[in-house]
């Protein structure tokens, strides 16, 4: 896909742009009024369009750790072992 000039998260975006289109044609559906929301890829995929449709009016991302992603995975690690992870 990345040969192609395509990505996983540009193919989830336009997805979600286009699930977005769709809701504005339905009667009852604000327009003005449209939030979204995940957990873990859901919250991987609520970042993206939130930043990228401005339809989005809010969102709320649970789950997903985008800022420090090797933070994250190195929680996972120690929590697999029975350890604890130090905070910095």
């Amino acid at each position: 896909m990345i040969d192609a000039g395509i990505t996983w998260a540009g193919v989830l975006a336009w997805d979600d742009i286009r699930s977005v289109d769709y809701l504005v044609t339905r009667p009852e559906v604000d327009p003005k009024r449209i939030a979204c929301t995940g957990l873990s890829v859901g919250g991987f995929r609520t970042n993206f369009l939130a930043g990228l449709d401005p339809r989005i009016k809010a969102a709320c991302v649970a789950g997903w750790d985008f800022v420090s992603l090797p933070a994250a995975a190195l929680r996972v690690l120690y929590c697999a072992r029975g350890m604890a992870a130090r905070s910095a």
